[in-house]
Parts: structure tokens; sequence; C-alpha cells
């Protein structure tokens, strides 16, 4: 009862569901599967039409509206656009309707209810994409059907045989969708589980590009901000304090960033101490974030024993010039972060230095303004080394002076 508990009150979204199938890059075939079984429930109705064994004319007519239906619809998942969540929604209610309808229209009874199995394939669809009260409506609608028929095959097959068939339909019409449902429900909550970091909380850093790449597929506009936020000092904590107190530590550094900079950040640990994070800000607005961040981790607290400081690297670029490139643009911003983050370890620790945005010229070599072009050129790599950061982040910049020549901004914090 709990597992039926928790799928109930679980935010089971159809629009998760289509995403989640075209992250992993199966959407034709699941188009395709869609639309064949789509397809097979239109041929129903009319092959029932061609054998003679319908009630009349007008039962003729109900099965040809019904198969072009179907047909309309595997036509649609085939090559149409992917439908929304209330046409899928309405498209279930219709076909249920005209699978009913097509059932009671077949002059052999036993046929007739056999036919209603074929709503098994939209309480699967159902399952699989809706929301429980859809699929609570589907299986409304399966008893229903199955009461109906109940009486019709009592009078033509006795009781027996009522209760055989009648079994059979609640079976795989009312309960296999709710199974359906719990299993995919167990199933997503254990990846989400896999996703984040046992210790802290935050998303490990699988989940952590996974959800920050859903996160810029679904922005309109506006900056993707990316922080590194690295322990300064971890291993000395370690040392002195012990590895107890260490996970407290980081605990502790995941709990006010992620309090700090609020429900839309994604926060993920991707190292050892190391801490990044992805928000969308408005255009220009968002390099504060950093500086919140790092007064967030030195506001101290009991809970993590000793005081802690973090230095934080910042990158930017704007949502429309690496919403096509995914992950991989994800990785390079989290890498030009990183270094700044290093630059801020060179200057002392418990700072913030942002990274420049990065700017294109015009073949006249005139400034063009910043980049909005392909990810490649976001984030030029340098060469390796321990001051491989020297070429990303510049010397600091004071509040009030010409900034326009300079690659980064350092905002010192307090020293310790």
């Amino acid at each position: 009862m709990a597992v039926l508990r928790g799928c109930w009150a679980a935010d089971l979204q159809y629009d998760n569901r289509i995403r989640s199938i075209e992250e992993r890059g199966v959407t034709v075939v699941f188009r395709l599967l869609v639309a064949l079984c789509a397809f097979l429930l239109g041929c129903v109705p009319l092959l029932v039409s061609v054998s003679g064994e319908t009630l009349g004319p007008p039962y003729l007519a109900v099965e040809g509206v019904a198969s072009v239906a179907a047909f309309a619809w595997a036509v649609r998942w085939a090559f149409g656009r992917i439908p929304s969540e209330r046409v899928s929604i309405a498209f279930v209610v219709i076909a249920d309707l005209a699978i009913v309808v097509s059932s009671l229209c077949d002059a052999n009874r036993l046929a007739g209810a056999m036919g209603l199995v074929n709503l098994s394939m939209l309480a699967a669809y159902a399952a699989f994409f809706h929301s429980q009260r859809v699929v609570l409506l589907q299986v409304v609608i399966s008893l229903a059907a199955t009461a109906v028929f109940v009486p019709l095959l009592w009078m033509s097959y006795g009781w027996v045989m009522a209760l055989i068939k009648s079994t059979i339909l609640i079976l795989v019409t009312a309960c296999a969708p709710v199974a359906i449902q719990v299993g995919v429900w167990i199933l997503g909550e254990d990846a989400a589980a896999s996703e984040l970091d046992a210790l802290t909380g935050v998303y490990n850093r699988r989940g952590f590009f996974s959800r920050a790449q859903r996160e810029l597929r679904a922005a309109v506009g506006g900056d993707v901000v990316v922080l590194v936020v690295d322990i300064d000092h971890f291993k000395l904590i370690n040392d002195l304090h012990g590895h107890a107190v260490g996970d407290r530590v980081l605990a502790a550094c995941a709990k006010r960033v992620s309090e700090a900079l609020g429900p839309a950040a994604v926060v993920g640990r991707v190292g050892g101490e190391e801490f990044a994070v992805v928000d969308i800000r408005p255009i220009g607005g968002g390099e504060a974030i950093g500086e919140i961040a790092r007064a967030a981790v030195a506001s101290g607290g009991a809970e993590s024993g000793p005081a802690i400081t973090a230095s934080v690297g910042v990158a930017r670029a704007p949502v429309v010039s690496i919403r096509d490139g995914g992950v991989e643009a994800i990785e390079v911003l989290v890498d030009r972060a990183d270094r700044a983050m290093y630059a801020a370890k060179r200057r002392g620790r418990n700072a913030t230095v942002v990274a420049s945005v990065a700017r294109h010229r015009r073949s006249d070599g005139a400034d063009a303004g910043p980049h909005t072009g392909p990810i490649g050129a976001v984030a030029p790599r340098d060469g390796d080394g321990p001051n491989r950061a020297s070429s990303v982040c510049a010397g600091p910049v004071r509040i009030g002076t010409d900034a326009a020549s300079r690659n980064d901004r350092t905002v010192p914090g307090p020293t310790r």
C-alpha cells in the first residue's frame, strides 16, 4: 500500500516522459512503436466490418469511424509533431469509447467481449505517458465496459463463461495499467536516486550534467551562468579534524550553496571537494551569484565544525549561443569556470573570479560584441599546466575602473 500511495502522490508528467525519450535518442523508435499500435487498433474494426459479423449498416459506419480515427493517430505519431498532453488524453478517451462501441457492434457477443482486450494497449499507453488520474479514468472505462458485457455473456453462454471472460478483461485492462505505472514510477525513483550524491544530497556528476542539459533546453533566453565552487584547504581539514568532519564540511557547503541560490539553480558535486552550479539568469545579471555562493559558504555554522571558505569561478554565455551544444556546451563553461576558480586560489582563496564573456571580431578587426555563434568559440582552451588559467583570467579590476580590456573581474572576499 505504501508503494501505491507513493506512486499516487508522485508528480508524473507527460512532458517529462516525452523529454526523457528525447534525451535518450529513441524518439523515432518510440514514435513508430506507438504508430504501429494505433495502426493495429484501426485494423480490428476494419476486419470486423468486412467479416459480416456486425449487427447491420449503422454499425458498419461506427466501425469505419473507429478505423479512420486510429489510422489518423498512427499517421500523427509517425510523421507529425508529438501530440500535446491534452490531445493525447483526448485520443485515449475517444479511442476507448470507439473500442467499446465497436465491440458492442459485433453480433458474436463472445468475440465482442474479447474485442475489449484492445483496451489494454490504450491502458499501457496511458500508464506510461500520463498521470495517475488519467490511468484511473482508463481503469473506470475498462471496468464499466466489462460490466456491460457481463449480462450479455451470461444470457448467451452462462454465468461460468461470463465470469471467466470478465476476469480476463479485468486483469488485462484494469490491473495491468496500474501495475505498469507503479513499475515505471519505481524505475523512475531509482533513476532519480542514482543521480544524487549520497553524502551531500545534491546531484552527482552524471545527474548534474543531465539536469543542466534539461534546464538549458527549457530556457527561452537569458544567460547560462556556471559556477565552480571549491572548498579551501579541504585536505588540511581532513588531516586536522578527520574524514568524518570533512564529510560534514562537504554536506554543509552543498546545503549553504543550494539554499543561497534557490531551487532554480542546479547544484552538483563534480569532484572530491568541488561543486558546480548551473543557473539561468537575465542577460548580464548572473555574475553576482558567484559572490553569493562564496559568501554563503563562508557564513559559518556549527553543523560543519571548522570554519570554511571557498574559491569560486564564474563563467557565462547567452542561452541562444549554446542551447544546441547540449552537455558538451555545459562542459566547456564548467571548464572555463574551473580555470577561473584556480585563479581565485592563486589570489589568496576565499574569492570570486569571473571569466570574461567570449567575444568575436569582424573581418575588419573591430569588436563585434559578445559571441553568439557555435559553442566551440565560447571557451578557447589554453595549454595545460599549473598556470593554464592565466590566459583566461588576467589581473583583478577595481570597481569603478575601465574593465573593457580585462579578461575577468575579481571580487575579493575577506582574508582568513
